[in-house]
């Protein structure tokens, strides 16, 4: 199943929200916290996404989650997000959760709304016959209070975590602390008869008959019957919990009954925690219950999961069941585990692995994109292969390094030494030359840098995909070469012999370009040629710029060429040059021709030709000149077989991929002797090149865990 788990940033900042409006919440979860639960859920089976409930939650959430009215299985959301802003914060995620039909594990906006209001809770407990301390609202810290009964207990009315928590004795004291609240959070202060005594906490965990009472929690205030726990307690110095509490039976029934029927009172969904104490005489006192209950390492709802025999994982995914029985019905257990599944349960394992690397893999992507590997920069080049094949010879491949002069080294890495290969895995060590400065960052799900969406990303795919096979002890059972080529942006003209020898000796071939957000992968490429036009002047001399006109208007022209469906023309440069100071005496301007059909590539030169020469003023003498050529590549004798496994596993790990021709050539052109072959395995991601050049980060998982699983089946296509 997919599952989004949302939650939010600890300071909110200006790019997550239209304006800032309201009290900023106090409350978020560590991001270690996050990605725990996302690892627990990943390690029960699902495919996970963490994702910010902030401005672009519903477009994050809708290329993400499942079309159902496709006929998509349904997806889940994992609740973890305080809200940003405002008096009902806890309200916002769910409200627009049900606003794009998306399920969720937790309350809805209604029962968080009430549980949030201390007050509202309180009526609603007092209405049905459920014992909560007498209390008192003030927005005024000016009004009348001889009434109070001391002592009390001050809170703001719409906080949690004991947040603003103070006792007091008088109504000086009083009149002090309900200005601090007011002035503080903005909101009325609850003073609420201050109960000494014992505090208990009562986690719940279901819905309807199944609501489970976990184990009570009993906090040890040292035997002071005045001890509270403030906000820094719970932050600094957590009380030691008791767990399960050491009371008597009769206790511990009274304490479970009063929190199913708050449970029930304020319309609870899945999870929450109530809060109690019990006075001198006995008496149970409920404090509130908190229908977020924390899932952090030092909470009480996760020690009481503890004692009732949950792991962390097993509490997690008990969690994401409970949510899905109350949408899907009780049908949703009854479906055979998938784990049982030897094949299956490697799919779990991948994906578990992998997000637990998330942190490295980012770490080594900015390693890669810091180092300037345009095509001519040999010696950075050269600094990335070295570092990316060091990382291959620990987990066990030998490395042949072919040296060259013009551009960087050639690597080939196998994990074997035999004549054939399964896989062979091409991967691109070099950026465009002309490619724009972006600086590494990760923003709102993204990852930006130079060279991630054209190969880099690609390359920390690789390593991911086979890391984790090493861990799952797969390595070995697919014979695999690497091959990591340094001119890809010269169209391969120093490595395409080798990739044609190295493809000769393998069944399958794929390539670990970036894939565009669609997710596609692309199983024949076009042809690519570069072609420069050469603008001269022969006779005197331009006035006015009259040169960089016509070679414009020549640029025009040709863009504008019909050339056919399969067939593109795209401009790259275009310069004017200046003779001395006086205005440009020739010019010159390159394109990238794209063809599908080798037969057509002469035709078509000769139309560009012509066009280009068309009208032209006869002082000015035109030339193309031919650079290097990439033919096209058309699928593989067995892609069928190839797409259809990489279908069935991208369907396992429900990740999206679709099957298309590609825009532009790669190295893989040159692999053609291969039984099948894909290009553009690496990362989702756009404008590569570009001054916003991207991947996305959730996708170097998916992309590496269907990687893994590709090559731990090609054995079985290659037989």
């Amino acid at each position: 199943m997919k599952v989004a788990v949302i939650y939010n940033k600890s300071t909110p900042d200006p790019s997550d929200v239209v304006d800032f409006f309201g009290p900023i919440s106090q409350e978020h979860y560590a991001y270690h916290n996050v990605e725990r639960v996302a690892r627990a859920l990943e390690s029960g089976g699902h495919n996970v996404r963490i994702i910010e409930g902030n401005i672009s939650l519903a477009d994050n959430l809708r290329d993400f989650m499942p079309k159902v009215m496709s006929g998509e299985r349904p997806g889940l959301a994992f609740n973890m997000a305080y809200g940003i802003q405002g008096r009902s914060r806890y309200t916002h995620v769910p409200a627009m959760l049900e606003m794009l039909g998306v399920p969720y594990v937790g309350s809805g906006p209604q029962a968080h709304a009430v549980a949030l209001d201390k007050i509202t809770t309180k009526i609603i407990l007092q209405a049905n016959n459920l014992p909560t301390p007498a209390f008192y609202v003030f927005g005024s810290a000016d009004v009348p209070m001889d009434h109070v009964v001391f002592p009390v207990i001050i809170k703001p009315r719409m906080e949690a975590v004991s947040m603003g928590l103070k006792v007091v004795y008088d109504v000086d004291a009083l009149r002090l602390a309900v200005q601090e609240v007011i002035d503080t959070y903005r909101q009325d202060a609850l003073v609420e008869a201050f109960i000494p005594g014992r505090e208990f906490a009562v986690g719940l965990l279901g819905n309807g008959p199944d609501l489970e009472v976990l184990p009570i929690v009993e906090f040890d205030l040292h035997g002071d019957p005045n001890a509270i726990q403030t906000v820094d307690n719970k932050k600094k110095q957590p009380v030691r919990k008791v767990c399960p509490a050491q009371i008597p039976d009769d206790l511990a029934a009274e304490l479970r009954r009063l929190a199913r029927e708050s449970f029930h009172a304020l319309g609870v969904h899945d999870f929450s925690r109530i809060d109690l104490r019990m006075d001198a005489d006995g008496h149970l006192h409920i404090l509130e219950l908190n229908s977020m209950a924390s899932l952090g390492r030092t909470g009480s709802y996760l020690e009481s999961a503890k004692a009732a025999g949950y792991s962390d994982q097993a509490m997690i995914n008990r969690m994401l069941d409970v949510a899905a029985v109350r949408y899907f019905g009780r049908e949703y257990l009854d479906v055979p585990k998938e784990a049982a599944d030897t094949k299956q349960s490697l799919r779990f394992r991948v994906r578990t692995y992998l997000r637990t690397q998330i942190g490295t893999m980012c770490d080594r992507l900015k390693q890669l994109a810091e180092i300037p590997t345009h095509t001519h920069n040999l010696e950075e080049v050269n600094q990335a292969g070295n570092w990316l094949a060091g990382r291959l010879v620990q987990m066990g491949f030998s490395k042949t390094v072919i040296s060259q002069s013009e551009v960087g080294n050639l690597y080939l890495l196998r994990n074997h030494d035999e004549d054939r290969d399964d896989v062979l895995l091409l991967g691109y060590l070099d950026s465009d030359q002309t490619a724009v400065d972006v600086g590494y960052r990760e923003e709102r799900g993204r990852i930006y840098g130079t060279g991630l969406a054209s190969g880099k990303g690609g390359l920390v795919v690789l390593l991911g995909a086979l890391a984790a096979l090493r861990y799952t002890r797969r390595l070995k059972k697919c014979k695999i070469t690497v091959m990591l080529v340094s001119d890809e942006y010269l169209e391969n003209r120093f490595s395409r012999n080798h990739i044609a020898e190295q493809a000769g000796r393998a069944a399958t071939v794929i390539g670990l370009s970036g894939a565009p957000l669609s997710g596609a992968v692309f199983s024949s490429l076009p042809g690519q040629m570069r072609l420069a036009l050469d603008l001269k002047n022969q006779v005197g001399k331009d006035h006015g710029g009259e040169l960089a006109a016509a070679l414009c208007r020549r640029v025009g022209t040709l863009c504008k060429l019909d050339l056919g469906a399969e067939s593109t023309l795209t401009p790259l440069s275009i310069d004017a040059v200046a003779s001395g100071r006086g205005p440009a005496q020739s010019g010159k301007a390159t394109f990238m021709l794209g063809y599908d059909d080798g037969d057509r590539r002469n035709s078509l030169l000769k139309t560009i030709e012509t066009a280009a020469k068309k009208g032209l003023d006869a002082k000015y003498r035109v030339q193309f000149r031919k650079g290097v050529d990439r033919p096209p590549c058309a699928a593989g004798k067995r892609n069928q077989e190839l797409e259809a496994l990489v279908s069935d596993k991208a369907k396992d790990l429900e990740v999206k991929v679709l099957f298309e021709a590609a825009q532009q050539g790669h190295g893989t052109c040159f692999a053609k002797s291969a039984h099948a072959l894909l290009e553009g395995f690496g990362p989702l991601g756009g404008d590569a090149g570009g001054t916003s050049e991207f991947i996305l980060r959730d996708s170097l998982i998916d992309r590496a865990a269907l990687l893994a699983l590709v090559l731990n089946s090609a054995p079985e296509m290659s037989s």
